[in-house]
């Protein structure tokens, strides 16, 4: 996912801009004073979302059949 960050003042200004883009999958991070405050990001779909727990789920089997501690 491309990620593209501007200044709370430039999003202010467009912020519909910002939203066709993070509608089309970009993700956008606000700053302000240099430092990041918001994050605005596609909303995750259920389709998207049981794909991943399906590949976390995938992942920790491997590793619980390795014997990595880390198999959660």
């Amino acid at each position: 996912m491309k990620t593209r960050t501007v200044t709370a003042t430039e999003a202010n200004r467009s912020f519909s801009k910002l939203l066709r883009a993070v509608e089309h999958g970009e993700r956008v991070e606000i700053t302000s004073h240099g430092r990041k405050v918001a994050v605005i990001a596609p909303v995750e779909t259920k389709a998207a979302r049981e794909t991943r727990v399906k590949a976390i789920e995938t992942l920790k089997e491997r590793w619980s059949s390795e014997g990595r501690a880390d198999a959660g």
